[in-house]
């Protein structure tokens, strides 16, 4: 069984309280539904609270969890990191992740087309090498981690997709993944309900630039509005 992380990299990447150790996992899932045997499953409150679907996740897999608390009805030698926050616990394994990554990373925003650009850009690139790719849309603030702490170990290249609803999205989620190549596929009113104008649009997307590693590259169309300022932004 090829394992993704050791039970002492997730404890120094996340910190907390462990409370069992000599685990290992094949990969990191916060859904108790689709969580495959051998993953890790970190209970998130968003629109509902992970920590009531542990008992779940084990019964359909999971070997440890992170958890801000431990649920009364765990199993009494099942191992978890007990954390202040787990969302942050999340993004703080992918930051360990995308650290020890050493290929290349490319992350693809755009008003229209992410998903189909990753896509054909995994399947061009896997030609080249092992390749993976965010799975379906995962681009927002839990899709991104999550396709961080599950890079394969062997893997040579990687596309992440990267979304936005609302303006300050994009820069952090820039920073985390690092990109060596960003591509903005497009801009345009796709986004308008949440922003001023299409110029609020393109500078949002624009951010991508903010995690590019150094001597990274922007890709995007010449006919992108607001090119200038696009290739301001990126120097």
């Amino acid at each position: 069984m090829n394992f993704l992380h050791t039970d002492k990299e997730v404890h120094e990447a996340v910190g907390g309280k462990i409370t069992k150790n000599n685990w290992a996992v094949t990969g990191v899932s916060i859904d108790s539904r689709t969580i495959l045997k051998g993953e890790l499953f970190i209970a998130i409150k968003a629109e509902r609270d992970g920590h009531e679907f542990l008992k779940s996740a084990i019964h359909n897999g999971a070997v440890a969890a992170i958890v801000n608390r431990i649920p009364m009805d765990t199993p009494r030698d099942f191992p978890c990191i007990v954390v202040k926050d787990s969302f942050r616990a999340l993004n703080d394994l992918a930051h360990f992740s995308r650290k020890r990554y050493k290929g290349k990373l490319v992350a693809v925003t755009g008003s229209v087309g992410k998903t189909s650009t990753k896509s054909l850009l995994a399947e061009m690139l896997s030609k080249f090498g092992k390749t993976y790719c965010s799975p379906q849309s995962y681009n927002n603030y839990l899709g991104v981690p999550l396709t961080l702490v599950n890079i394969p170990l062997d893997t040579k290249y990687v596309v992440s997709e990267i979304g936005m609803n609302s303006p300050g999205e994009i820069e952090p989620l820039s920073n985390l993944v690092a990109p060596d190549i960003g591509i903005i596929t497009n801009i345009s009113s796709a986004h308008l309900a949440a922003f001023n104008d299409i110029k609020d649009i393109a500078c949002e997307k624009a951010m991508i630039c903010s995690g590019l590693v150094k001597n990274g590259l922007l890709i995007f169309s010449s006919e992108t509005p607001f090119t200038e300022m696009i290739i301001g932004m990126a120097k």
